[in-house]
This record gives C-alpha cells, structure tokens and sequence, in this order.
C-alpha cells in the first residue's frame, strides 16, 4: 500500500495525501501523522482503551476503571467485527500504517504501544460517549474528572458561522470553522483519492482516521459543543440476601452482569503492577458508585452502538446537503452543534445528538429508580424533530455554544415547540452577540473580508462593562476624591478607547485583566459598578508590582509561546514569543486566545483559536486556515512554529485544495517508508 500513496508536503508541512484508495489515503494520512505526531496519537489511543496507568501510574487508575468499566475495548472490538467491509478496510489502513512507521524508525521508542490494532480506532470515537458519561458520574459526586489525566475542563467555547450566497459578492456560501480547545491538540491533513474522496481540515487530541471537520469540494461543516442531557444515572438496590447480582426492577428481580479485567499500573520504580478489577452491570448500564444507600448505573446514549467512524467518513464523502442529511441520520455523535454550508448555496444548523426519549414525570437532573420501567428510554428523538435552521432570509447563521433559538435573525426554531427535556444548558454569550453584530452588517462579504472577520478583535463585552467602570468612578469621585484621583488617567484611557483589542494598546490590558478577574461576579450577576472600581484597582497594582507601571500594552503582556516539554513550567519569559491580540472568549472576541501566567510575569495562550478555516464554495473551493504553532511536535523540524506569526498577526495561510495547487506548492513528495 505504501508503494501506492504520495504524500506532498506543501511549504508549511501540511501533507496532502493522493491514493488510489480510501484506504490508501488514510495509510498515507496516518503515516504523515506519525512522523509529526506519533506520541500524542499513542497517547490518544492509550487514554481510549483505559490503559494509561501503565505509563502514568497511579494517577490513571481512576480513568482507566471508568472506561472498562463502560467496556470501551470490548464495545470498540464488536464495532470493528461488525463493520462493513470498507469501514474495517480504512481501521486495517490506520493501523498497518502505524506499523509500517515504526518498522522503518527503529529509533521511535513507544512509551506502551509496540502494535498497533485496527479496531482502537473505535475506542477513539467512543471517547465522546465516555466523556458525556463521566459528566453525569461527575455531576452526582461520583467522579472527580480534575483528577483524570486527559480531560480538558472546558474554559470557552467555540464560534462557527456560514453565510448564504445573498451575503457575499462573489455569489457563493461561505464558512468559518473555528473550534476552541487547548491549541497544542489540533493537526491539519488534505486526503484525496481516486474513489472521489477529496477533503481537507483538522482532526484533534491524536484521534482520528481522517480530519473530523472541514470541507470537501462541494460542502463543509464546523462543530461547536452543545451541553444536551444525553446521560443518566439510575439508583438500584441490590438486595437479595439469596443472590447478591439480583436487584429489583418492576416489582420483581433482574440479574446483574459481573465480569473482571486487568489493568497493569506503574509503580515508582518503573515496574507494573497487575491489578483486578470487578465490574457490575445492570440492564440500564455499569454500576459506577453507591448514593444514597443505592447503587448508581450509568447509561449513555450510544455508548454500545455508536457507529460514529462510519459518520465521520460519509459525512467528508458527502456531495450534497440530503447526502449530508442522510450520514448525520444516525446521530452517532451523540452531541454538537453542526453548521453546514455548500456549493449549492444552502446554510444549515442543527442542534445536533442523540437525545433520549424521556417520560416527563421524572427529574433526569439527579439519579432516577431504576426499578420503576417508566424510567426506560423510548428511543432517541429522530433528525427532523431536532432543532435546526436552513436558509434562513437574513441569509446566515451562528452557532457559539448557545441555544438553538438564537442561530440567525428570523427563521429561527421556538423553544415552545421543543419538549423540556430536549433542550440541554445551552445559555447565551456576548459572542452571539458578536456573531450577530457582524453578520447583519449590510455591505456584502468577499473572502478578504470573511478572514478579516474571523480574527476581528472588537470587545463586545466591553460596550456593557467599560462604561461601568466610569460610572462607579464618578461615583467614587465624590465620595473619595483622593483615592479616585488615582484612578483618573486609567479611568480616560479606557474612555477614550475604541474597544478593539490590539497589542499597542494600554486599555485593553486594563480592561481584559479586570474583566477576568470580575468574571465570577458577571456570570453571577453579583458585580457591581463600584466592584468594578475596586476591581481595576486590584489590576492595576499587580501591574505596578510586575512591570513597576500600569500603563502596560496588551501585547507587552499577553503572548503566543509554544509550551515547552516540561508539564509543570510549560512557559518561560526566557524564552521567545510574540504580542498576540487576541483575548478571553467571554469577552465577545472573534479572536479567541486565553491566556494566563504560570510561573511567569508574562501571560502565554492555552487555549481558543485552536483551527481556524474559512471557506468560500466557489468552483474550485477557496480556503484559507491556520493552527497556532505547527504540524510537528518535533521542536527540530522547520514546521514546529512555522504557523505562529502569521497566527498572532491574526492572519491565515492558503489551503491548497486542487491537484494543480499541490504540485505547484509542493515542498518534500514522497511515499511511506520513503
């Protein structure tokens, strides 16, 4: 197969993948990946099948008993077996390619995995299930994810917009895809195929067979999360002295499934520690803990059928919006908003997962009897009865983890149409206020001022919370003139700023800092116009005590750094980095880059604009995108930070989408193994 697959690396090492096969361009995208990342796939793949503690000792415990105990391998294993033939022909491509890497780079020493089996790519795509069900384990007290390796806690959200043909001035659809996690975890790759398949975007955390999001010739789509009630945990009493795995289900008794497994945990001094594990399962899911006096199981949608690679894949090989329609059918991503725009001219949202059918009579939000049948799940609710938004007049719509009923200007689904408990938490952020403010504006998009406006840095928040902070210093004025005397040159600066963030400026940095720490207080409704005060005060002593001024740019302050290896002290003012500005999500930003010191005086990016892509449908496709750092992790390739000043200058770099475009902006071409 290698001998069949040309990998072009165009002058920013994204590769570009051309085969015969499918199966042969996600050999040759697997490869390509190894050889930037092989390590964070392993690790990916260690963290899905429940085998971290062999690496990272006794901190993983907890993570690896909560995926066996949601039986991952054996889920992911029966996916594989009963996969169509093509499906299991792409996981068997997958994994000979990670073998054929490491039989060529003896060199590459795995930290666990020296085999590499088909069916883990299953275990992956379960990941999204196990994370939903760690939530709900979570949210009963039951599980404490801060102490999981490999959790994110979400800090921010993400932006995704399309806008119809109406809005552009070249008559064509346009798409921003913009997902915000940590910004070491995305990796961008272009497959093509003779079978037709062509597709270019990003996939994310080491998984995937092929990138998750993106766009192919004729379509594209982006995904922001949405917070959907997809999990529940069930109070079941065992307590049948003459069988101790009976437990009461409708007046009557159900029996228990026990099984054991093994997992190997890490010992200081580095030897394995094989330890057995008991798990329970009843018919509603693996018991995860006691409240209460009663044993909890668990149940997640999909969690046994999710079928989620095979979405994946005809999602990227769709031409049109029913084929579109039809491969999201399945609802095998059990949750996410999905934006879409295409070729045709069509923009379309849906308030996307796989969403139990629920009596009403009960409070899903804590643990329900799980020997009272009415508490079974009627199936899930179909696509067409989720909410969603197509072509709307206005011509665009939005998505920044908010609610579904606030997607564009008209055309919008009511919530009074939707049963209770369809709707997850899904509130409403200053950046749907953003995405609104820019997509109405009258003068009609060309691509130029589509990737303007995906790193615009207008302040959205700030038309709120700046003018409060004058108000409270008015206030403080007349009460205590000489304290507020102090106050007065910051007080002007943020008056007369004109609420862009930008690295020269002074305001930004006093507004940002002031905003952050006045966030508790905001999404509590608790602040006040004098808290405010005081809260400026707060910054701008630390201010002075770190840089022995206030008067200290937002650039100056706030930089783009790529972490270095070293997990407790990742950033270092020693080293080099760049004014960046870009700023707090909540704030209202397009440009979304959170940042904080960590150890340092100076203050390095974590997480936002992890990808970001903008797309316009002509024909051919024209695309520009950009990650924050690199395609390699190896700090000695070209392509380690070669991303990084075009992504503090909010700028991005060409996709290059035909065949023509990747010959003439080919760099290195070569095979596997080559």
């Amino acid at each position: 197969m290698a001998a069949t697959v040309t990998i072009s690396r165009d002058g920013f090492g994204v590769p570009h993948i051309a085969a015969p096969t499918d199966e042969a361009a996600v050999f040759g995208f697997m490869y390509a990946r190894a050889e930037d990342e092989f390590a964070y796939i392993e690790q990916s793949l260690m963290t899905s099948l429940g085998r971290l503690s062999e690496t990272m000792g006794e901190p993983a415990v907890g993570w690896d008993r909560f995926v066996r105990s949601l039986e991952v391998p054996q889920t992911a294993r029966r996916e594989y077996e009963q996969s169509s033939p093509k499906l299991r022909a792409l996981c068997d491509a997958g994994a000979d390619a990670l073998n054929f890497y490491l039989h060529n780079n003896p060199g590459v020493e795995p930290a666990l995995l020296s085999h590499f089996e088909p069916w883990w790519f299953h275990a992956q795509e379960l990941g999204f299930n196990v994370y939903m069900g760690l939530q709900a384990a979570q949210a009963v007290g039951e599980i404490d994810t801060d102490d999981l390796p490999g959790i994110a806690t979400p800090v921010d959200g993400s932006n995704a917009w399309a806008i119809a043909p109406s809005r552009t001035t070249g008559g064509n659809a346009m798409l921003f895809v913009n997902p915000h996690i940590p910004l070491p975890a995305v990796y961008e790759a272009h497959l093509t195929s003779d079978e037709g398949w062509n597709f270019y975007g990003s996939t994310s955390y080491g998984r995937g067979l092929m990138p998750l999001l993106g766009h192919n010739a004729r379509l594209g789509w982006s995904l922001t999360v949405n917070y959907l009630d997809i999990a529940d945990t069930y109070r079941v009493r065992f307590d049948n002295i003459a069988d101790p795995l009976a437990y009461r289900y409708d007046g009557g008794w159900r029996r228990a499934t026990e099984w054991t497994d093994t997992i190997g945990v890490k010992l200081d001094d580095g030897t394995i520690d094989v330890r057995e594990l008991r798990f329970v399962k009843t018919h509603h899911g693996p018991v995860v803990g006691t409240n209460g006096g009663s044993h909890l199981a668990l149940r997640v949608s999909k969690m046994y059928e999710s079928g989620l690679l095979r979405q994946w894949y005809e999602m990227s090989r769709a031409q049109s919006l029913a084929e579109f329609k039809a491969a999201i059918a399945s609802r095998a991503l059990c949750f996410h908003n999905i934006l879409y725009a295409d070729a045709d001219g069509n923009i379309f949202y849906l308030y996307n997962g796989a969403i139990p059918r629920r009596s009403d009579r009960f409070d899903w939000s804590k643990p329900v009897d799980g020997s009272d049948p009415a508490t079974e799940w009627d199936g899930y609710y179909e696509i067409d009865e989720l909410p969603q938004v197509l072509n709307p007049p206005c011509g665009y719509i939005q998505n920044c983890n908010s609610d579904p009923f606030v997607t564009s200007a008209d055309g919008n689904p009511r919530r009074a149409h939707f049963p209770e408990p369809m709707i997850g938490t899904d509130g409403r952020n200053a950046r749907v206020k953003m995405s609104h403010s820019i997509l109405a504006r009258g003068e009609p998009f060309d691509f130029e001022s589509w990737s303007a406006a995906a790193f615009d840095t207008y302040i959205y928040a700030a038309d709120e919370f700046a003018p409060r902070i004058e108000k409270g210093w008015r206030r403080l004025l007349g009460r205590e003139p000489e304290r507020a005397e102090k106050l007065r040159e910051p007080v002007a600066a943020l008056a007369a700023w004109d609420r862009r963030s930008a690295v020269d400026s002074i305001a930004t940095t006093l507004f940002m800092l002031c905003y952050e720490v006045s966030l508790s207080e905001i999404w509590s409704g608790a602040l006040t116009d004098e808290k405010c005060v005081s809260n400026l005060e707060t910054i701008i002593a630390a201010l002075e005590a770190s840089f022995g001024r206030w008067d200290v740019a937002w650039g100056e302050v706030n930089r783009h750094q790529r972490p270095g290896p070293d997990p407790a002290n990742p950033f270092s003012d020693e080293r080099e980095s760049l004014p960046t500005a870009g700023a707090h999500g909540s704030a209202g930003i397009v440009f979304t880059f959170l940042a904080r010191a960590q150890n340092t005086k100076l203050r390095y990016g974590f997480h936002g604009h992890s990808y970001a892509s903008v797309v316009e449908f002509s024909d051919p496709p024209r695309a520009g995108s950009i990650v924050p750092y690199g395609q390699s992790r190896d700090p000695a390739s070209p392509h380690f930070a070669d991303q990084m000043a075009l992504y503090a200058a909010g700028e991005f770099k060409p996709v290059h989408f035909t065949a023509a475009a990747v010959r003439e902006n080919a760099g290195r071409v070569y095979r596997p193994g080559e």
